[in-house]
Order: C-alpha cells, then sequence, then structure tokens
C-alpha cells in the first residue's frame, strides 16, 4: 500500500515534448485492468519476487478521516466511484483476485504476501475478494455514462461495451480494457473556452506583435548612429534616405505610438491577467469546463497566455530605452504585470491538483448506475499537447531582464552624484563608476541586443503554437469583439497624426498655455531658446512659454 501519489508523471517522448499524464479513467483502467489482462504482467510468478499492485488507503475511506474498508467501499456504486482513489483501488484488487483464482502460476508465497498487505485495507483474504461484482458495477457504470450522459454526444455504448455482461469475470476484463478507449473516444480534446482564448481574445495577442514590428521604425535613428561612428560605414543615399524617413510623420506618429501604445497595453494585459486569476481560483464551473480534459486545456491556456502577453511588454520597454522614453512610470507598470504574471502562473499550478479536479465536477451529471455520482466521462483526459513556452525557463529569464533594466535606470540617476567631492577624491568609487561605464558601453548593448533577439524568437514561435488552440472563427461573440477592438483607439489614434502630423494632435490636448515646439534634429534644446521660432516651429501663443521634449545630454553622458 502506498500513499497520495505525487500529482503528475511527466513522461518525454522521443519529440523531446513533455505530456502529461494524470489519474483520469484511461490511465485508471491501463494501470489495473488491461495490465492485468496482459498475463497479469504485474503480478509475479513462481521464483520471482515482485510487488503487489498499489492501492490507495485513502480511497477505501468509508468517510473523510473514517475507517479504511475496501471491502465494504468496492461494494458500494456510491463508494466506488466516488474518488479516483476508490476506483483505483477496487479495480486493482479485483484484477489481483481474478490473478490469484485463475490459472496463472502466481506463487502462493506472493498470495499469502498480498493478503497481508489487503488486509491493512479491510480485505482479510485476496482469493475471496468479489471482484466480478467490481467489474460488474463498472460495467454497469461505463454503459450508463454513455447512455445517459450526452454532454459530449452520442457515445455509442454498444461500442463501448456489448449489449450483455459478459458470463465470466475475464469475458467482462476483457470487454472493460479493451473498449475503454471508446469511453472517451467522443470527449473532445483540446477544446478551449471562447471566453479565454476565442477568435477575438487572439487577435487582441496579435496586436501586440503587430505594433510592436510598426515601433521598430521609431529606432531607425539609433541604428544610423550606431552605424556611421566610423567614416563612410553608410553611403550618402542611405544616409539621406534614412534622415527622410526619420523626418517623416510616419517616424514621429511611430514614436509617440511606442509610448502610448505601452501604458494601453499594460492595463490591458493586466485586465486579462486578473481575469484570468478570477477564472482559476473560481475553478471548473466559472469557466464552464465540462470535463477535466476541458479544464486541464483552459488551465494551459490561462498559463501559456499569462507568461505570453509579458514578451512584447518588455520588448516594448527595451526599444523605449533605445529611444530615451523609458520613464519610471512605465517601468512601475511593468512591475506591476510581471507581478500579477508570476501570481497567474503560480495559481495555475497549484490547480493540477488531482483530488480537486476531480471535485469540481463531483455534483455534475449524475448517473444512478454510477451510485449517483459523476459519469466517468467528465474525467477524460488525455494529452493536450498545448506546450509554448516552458514557465521555468522563460519567466525568471524576464524578471532578470527587467531587473537589469530597472538597475541601469537607477545607475543613470546615481551617476548625477559626479558633481560631489566624493565623486573625485575617492578613488575606490571612481574605479567603480569607470566599470560601470564600460559596462553600459559594451556589456549592456550586447546584452540588449541578444535579449530583443531571443524575445522575437520565443514570440514567433508562441504566435505559430496560438494559432493552432484558438476555437475556430465562427465563435465570435460580444466579448470577443470588445477584446478584438480593444486596440482601435490607438490605432486610430496612430492614422491620425500619420495623416494630420503629430503637432497637430498634440495642441488639441494640451493646454493653451503650452506650445508644440518641432526643432531640427540637430538641433540643440538651449538654441531652441535663444534663436526663438523659427519655421517649423508651432505655437498657440507667441507670448506663452514654448513646451518641448529633448534630449539635452552630451555625447558620453547618459542620455537617459
Amino acid at each position: 500500500m502506498s500513499g497520495t501519489p505525487s500529482l503528475l508523471r511527466y513522461v518525454q517522448n522521443s519529440s523531446s515534448d513533455l505530456h502529461m499524464a494524470m489519474a483520469d479513467e484511461e490511465m485508471i483502467f491501463k494501470d489495473t485492468l488491461n495490465n492485468a489482462n496482459v498475463m497479469f504482467s504485474l503480478f509475479p510468478t513462481s521464483g520471482f519476487n515482485g510487488s503487489p499492485l498499489t492501492i490507495y488507503g485513502d480511497g477505501c475511506a468509508i468517510s473523510v478521516g473514517g475507517d479504511i474498508n475496501c471491502t465494504q467501499v468496492c461494494s458500494d456504486p456510491s463508494l466506488l466511484f466516488k474518488t479516483w482513489q476508490s476506483q483505483y483501488s477496487c479495480l486493482a484488487l479485483a484484477a489481483l483476485s481474478i490473478g490469484t483464482t485463475a490459472s496463472f502460476n502466481i506463487s502462493s508465497s506472493y498470495i499469502k504476501a498480498t493478503s497481508r498487505t489487503a488486509s491493512m485495507v479491510g480485505v482479510p483474504d485476496i482469493t475471496g475478494f468479489n471482484g466480478a461484482r467490481v467489474l460488474n458495477l463498472t460495467w454497469n457504470c461505463i454503459r450508463a455514462s454513455c447512455t445517459v450522459d450526452d454532454t459530449f454526444g452520442d457515445c455509442h455504448a454498444e461500442n463501448v461495451v456489448g449489449y450483455q455482461v459478459p458470463s465470466t469475470e475475464m469475458g467482462i476484463l476483457t470487454s472493460l480494457t479493451t473498449d475503454i478507449a471508446e469511453l472517451c473516444a467522443t470527449v473532445p480534446k483540446n477544446q478551449l473556452n471562447t471566453d479565454i482564448g476565442g477568435p477575438g481574445a487572439v487577435a487582441a495577442i496579435y496586436m501586440f506583435v503587430i505594433s510592436r514590428l510598426f515601433t521598430t521604425s521609431a529606432t531607425i535613428k539609433w541604428f544610423r548612429d550606431k552605424l556611421s561612428i566610423a567614416n563612410g560605414t553608410l553611403s550618402p543615399r542611405v544616409t539621406h534616405f534614412l534622415s527622410k524617413v526619420e523626418e517623416s510623420r510616419i517616424a514621429d506618429a511611430t514614436t509617440n505610438l511606442l509610448v502610448e501604445f505601452q501604458e494601453a497595453q499594460v492595463f490591458f494585459v493586466l485586465a486579462i491577467q486578473i481575469a484570468l486569476l478570477i477564472a482559476t481560483l473560481r475553478g471548473a464551473e466559472f469557466i464552464d469546463a465540462s470535463s477535466i480534459s476541458s479544464y486541464l486545456v483552459d488551465q494551459q491556456w490561462i498559463r501559456q497566455s499569462a507568461q505570453f502577453v509579458l514578451l512584447p511588454i518588455v520588448l516594448n520597454q527595451l526599444s523605449l530605452r533605445r529611444i530615451c522614453r523609458s520613464s519610471v512610470y512605465s517601468l512601475l507598470l511593468c512591475a506591476v504585470v510581471l507581478i500579477m504574471g508570476a501570481a497567474v502562473i503560480y495559481k495555475t499550478a497549484l490547480s493540477y491538483q488531482q483530488d480537486k479536479l476531480w471535485g469540481m465536477f463531483s455534483s455534475k451529471f449524475s448517473v444512478q448506475e454510477c451510485g449517483y455520482n459523476t459519469s466517468l466521462r467528465a474525467y477524460c483526459s488525455g494529452s493536450s499537447g498545448f506546450y509554448l513556452l516552458p514557465g521555468p525557463s522563460v519567466m525568471p529569464w524576464i524578471f532578470v531582464l527587467y531587473g537589469v533594466l530597472v538597475l541601469e535606470k537607477v545607475a543613470i540617476a546615481v551617476s548625477g552624484l559626479k558633481q560631489y567631492k566624493v565623486w573625485h577624491e575617492s578613488p575606490a568609487v571612481s574605479k567603480i563608476m569607470d566599470t560601470t561605464r564600460l559596462g553600459a558601453v559594451v556589456v549592456l548593448p550586447v546584452f540588449y541586443f541578444a535579449s530583443e533577439i531571443a524575445l522575437l524568437v520565443f514570440i514567433g514561435k508562441a504566435c505559430y503554437l496560438i494559432s493552432h488552440m484558438v476555437t475556430p472563427g465562427e465563435d465570435w461573440n460580444i466579448g470577443q469583439l470588445v477584446a478584438a477592438l480593444i486596440w482601435a483607439p490607438v490605432v486610430a489614434k496612430y492614422l491620425y497624426q500619420i495623416l494630420c502630423g503629430i503637432s497637430k494632435s498634440l495642441e488639441n490636448r494640451i493646454p493653451e498655455k503650452y506650445a508644440v515646439v518641432k526643432r531640427r534634429s540637430d538641433q540643440k534644446t538651449d538654441e531652441v531658446d535663444k534663436s526663438g521660432p523659427h519655421d517649423s516651429q508651432i505655437q498657440t501663443k507667441s507670448t506663452e512659454t514654448s513646451y518641448t521634449r529633448l534630449d539635452a545630454n552630451e555625447p558620453g553622458e547618459p542620455s537617459c
């Protein structure tokens, strides 16, 4: 007898994909009856020392914390089909009792050892255990689950078990183990709840990637400056083309979109994570899961989407840093989203508790032949294959990347302390700051560049796999329409700024005492203040203070 087993058993196949094998109906029958049917491969024959089948004592408890008596539990359908442990233990005992009474050359010493173990769970003599009744009750429950429970469509009971109960114990055993797969054949696999993984929600997720590609043009100036460090790196024609693109309305609008999109997507992702967390806490009823299979698919989608939506946010934050638009506000928003994402992932991991899963469906689809317990079809699972990004490998890396962004922001703020006397008089401080400056010039750019490439690879892989997970395109509802149109204000504003210019867009949004000033890309902030407005400047009132947002740092100094 063994205690409560581990929740999940992970088996690695030839393609190196991880698949989940849990105690669903298919596994229970496979581990008990099927193994026993193949010449009782789990039982030792003469001259072979082995171990008895696994029996879960908790499954034979008359009540919670009560006496353990498998003889009574296995003869009462209301107790036999109440938990997965009771089903597993009773079927194992039934198979064992048949094996000891049939001509399978099982050693008498093993039968005695098994009987001593069985006596601990209320079975004084394994040879006298009524295995035939357990198999008959199971046969009736399976047939009734097919005929009464039409939640998953017609089960075709005649294909699952015969029209009549087989006359022998071995006949019942063969019938159950041969046709048990048909019990779960019509239960939909990989059926994702449209409210959390419908086409509208997926379309909104794809907007992350599309908008990220658009904002790439905001970094053209950065790439041009880096490539032009050495004289003659770029031809005059290419330099002229990049300059034109940089000065275009599209580049200006895209830069502004990069900032606004980061704020918009953070709050959108935060709303998604709160909804996913509530769905996880409320369980199967809240997400309207009809079986363990559908619940596991929903939980895997919740877990994977909670990870995936973090990738574009961190990627966007790197772009903001590159163009010197990374603010403390955006970093704080990222911190909130990362914490919420970690909470969702942690909570979904806890939702895979075996007893909790079976308890979620204890009040659904009751069947008389199963002791008024839930239909066995509700406990059909199977591997969903929904594995996008392994949590242990992605989440810590995301937090490390975010931590580097925060530390760099703090270092830039602290670098202002160089004006104090301790900066000049302390060799230790000077050495540390010089080392940090070298890291900022060499190490950080390489690290950030590699991180962006890795993020793009992960996002591309996730988008490809998500396309195979989503529900059909016709499953649109009001919620999906709202999710798909959530980015409409940001996109509409982006198009407006391209058509009318960013100056016109900002003038309509700031108070009249401020003015929008457009300067040349090679002009410093103090030059704008001294020379006054030139032809390209726009001011709402000539007597008011001009409003500019410029980068006035000298070369070699922290730029943002």
